[in-house]
C-alpha cells in the first residue's frame, strides 16, 4: 500500500508539473510569435496528436495486460514492433491527409513544415510504447520521467529556436522534432537498463493478440475523448463561441481534480494486471471508497472559491463560468469511480467493458446536451455532461460487481476503518 500511495502521488505531482511546463510552453509560444504564428504552431501540433489518438489503437493498455502474460523481454520487443508498424502506417496516413486536406484546413501553413510533423509521428508513437512499457514493469518513478521528459526538452528547445534564434513557426517544427529525439534516447536508456532484448522474443502471435486487445479499448478511447470535448461543437452550434470560452474555462478548472484519479489509475493498471482478479477487485474497491472523501472536500472547497480563483486567474469577464463550474463537480466525482474501475477492468483482460462504458457516457451527452443546451445554454452543457458521466459510471459499476461479485456499497460507502485507514494513508504520503 505505501509503495502504490507513493507512486500515485509522485504521478500526481508529474502530471501537475507536465500542465505547468505544456501551459507556459503555449504561453511563450503566443506571446512571441503573436495569433497567427500562435494558430499555425496549433494547426502543426495537431498532427502527431491526433495521429496519436487515432492510430496507436490502444497499445498502452495491450502493453500493460500482457505484462501479466509474458516476460518484460518479450511484452517490450513486440510492444515496440507493433507501435513502430503502427506510427509507419499513420505517418503514411497523416502525408495523405495533408497533402489532400492541406488548402481546405491548414490554409496558410506551410506544407513542408506540415509534412515534415507528420514524420515525426513513428517517433511520438514509440515514445508513447515506451512509456507504456516502464510503466507495465510497474516502475513508474521512471515512467513518470520519460513522461515529463518530451515536455521539458520541447519548452527548453522552443526557448532556443524561437526565443534566441528568433527563427519563428520553423523553430517550434525544429524544437518538436529534437525534443522527441532527446527524450526518446532517455527513455530508451531507462528501458533497455537491465533488459536484454533478443530476436527470440519476436513472436507474431503476441503481436495479433495485443492489435486485438489494443483495438477493444481503442474504441473506449475515443468515444470517451468526444465526451470530453463533443459538447464544445454542440454549444458552439447552438449558441456562440462566447458560450464555449465561458464553459472552457469552467471545464479546464473542473477537470484538474481529474488528476487525482488518472494518477492513481495509471500506478493501479500496472499494478493490478500483475495481481488476481480477487485481490485487484477487493484493493480496487478499498481505493474507490477512500478516493471519494478528498473528492467531496476539493469540490466542497472548489464551490466556496472557485469566484475568486477565476476572477483573480482568467478575469472579472470570466465570471460567467463559475455556475457551469458548480453544476460539473457532481460529475466530475462520480467520473472519478469511472476511471478507476476501468483501470482494473482493463487490468484484466476486459477492455470492451470500458468500450462500452465510453459509449453509452458519449451517447447520453449527445442526446442530453441536443436537448438542454437550447433550453439553458452552457448550464445545459454541465447538467449534460454530469448526467453522461453518470451514466457511464452506472454501467461500468453493474458490469463491474456482477463480474467481481462485489456490493455497490463496499465500492461507494466508506466505513469507519477506511477513516483510520485514510490517515495512515496521509502519514505514508508525506512520510
Amino acid at each position: 500500500m505505501g509503495q502504490f500511495l507513493k507512486f500515485s502521488k509522485n504521478t500526481f505531482f508529474t502530471q501537475i508539473l507536465n500542465l505547468i511546463v505544456v501551459g507556459g510552453t503555449t504561453i511563450f509560444i503566443a506571446r512571441v510569435l503573436g495569433p497567427k504564428g500562435q494558430g499555425e504552431a496549433a494547426l502543426l501540433l495537431f498532427i502527431p496528436n491526433i495521429a496519436l489518438v487515432f492510430g496507436q489503437i490502444g497499445m498502452m493498455y495491450a502493453t500493460n495486460y500482457f505484462a501479466g502474460k509474458v516476460s518484460d523481454e518479450k511484452n517490450s520487443l513486440n510492444g515496440l514492433t507493433l507501435s513502430i508498424f503502427l506510427g509507419l502506417l499513420t505517418m503514411l496516413v497523416s502525408v495523405i491527409a495533408v497533402s489532400t486536406l492541406h488548402k481546405v484546413f491548414f490554409k496558410g501553413v506551410s506544407y513542408k513544415l506540415l509534412f515534415i510533423m507528420s514524420l515525426s509521428v513513428p517517433v511520438f508513437f514509440v515514445l508513447t510504447e515506451l512509456t507504456a512499457i516502464m510503466q507495465s514493469r510497474y516502475k513508474i518513478n521512471e515512467r513518470n520521467t520519460i513522461a515529463l521528459a518530451q515536455p521539458v526538452f520541447f519548452l527548453f528547445l522552443i526557448f532556443i529556436f524561437i526565443g534566441y534564434f528568433k527563427m519563428g513557426v520553423v523553430g517550434m517544427v525544429l524544437a518538436w522534432f529534437f525534443s522527441l529525439v532527446c527524450a526518446i534516447l532517455l527513455a530508451f536508456y531507462l528501458v533497455l537498463k537491465g533488459v536484454r532484448l533478443k530476436m527470440e522474443d519476436f513472436d507474431i502471435g503476441l503481436i495479433k493478440d495485443m492489435c486485438f486487445f489494443g483495438a477493444k479499448a481503442h474504441f473506449g478511447n475515443i468515444f470517451k475523448q468526444l465526451t470530453y470535448r463533443g459538447d464544445y461543437l454542440l454549444l458552439n452550434y447552438f449558441s456562440n463561441e462566447t458560450a464555449v470560452g465561458f464553459y472552457s474555462i469552467a471545464v479546464k478548472i473542473a477537470e484538474i481534480i481529474w488528476k487525482i484519479p488518472d494518477a492513481i489509475g495509471t500506478v493501479l493498471l500496472s499494478r493490478n494486471a500483475k495481481s488476481n482478479s480477487v485481490e485487484a477487485a477487493g484493493f480496487t474497491s478499498m481505493i474507490c471508497r477512500m478516493l471519494l472523501i478528498p473528492l467531496i472536500i476539493i469540490s466542497a472547497l472548489l464551490v466556496f472559491f472557485a469566484k475568486n480563483i477565476i476572477i483573480f486567474v482568467f478575469g472579472p469577464a470570466y465570471i460567467q463560468s463559475y455556475f457551469p463550474l458548480v453544476l460539473l463537480l457532481p460529475g466530475i466525482i462520480v467520473f472519478a469511480i469511472w476511471k478507476i474501475l476501468t483501470a482494473d477492468l482493463i487490468a484484466h483482460g476486459h477492455a470492451i467493458k470500458y468500450s462500452i462504458s465510453s459509449i453509452v457516457g458519449c451517447v447520453s451527452m449527445l442526446a442530453l446536451d441536443i436537448f438542454l443546451i437550447p433550453l439553458y445554454g452552457i448550464n445545459g452543457a454541465s447538467i449534460g455532461s454530469t448526467l453522461s458521466y453518470l451514466a457511464a459510471t452506472i454501467v461500468v459499476v453493474v458490469m463491474y460487481t456482477k463480474h467481481n461479485n462485489v456490493s455497490v456499497r463496499s465500492m461507494l460507502i466508506p466505513t469507519r476503518p477506511d477513516i483510520q485507514k485514510f490517515r495512515n494513508a496521509y502519514k505514508q504520503l508525506w512520510s
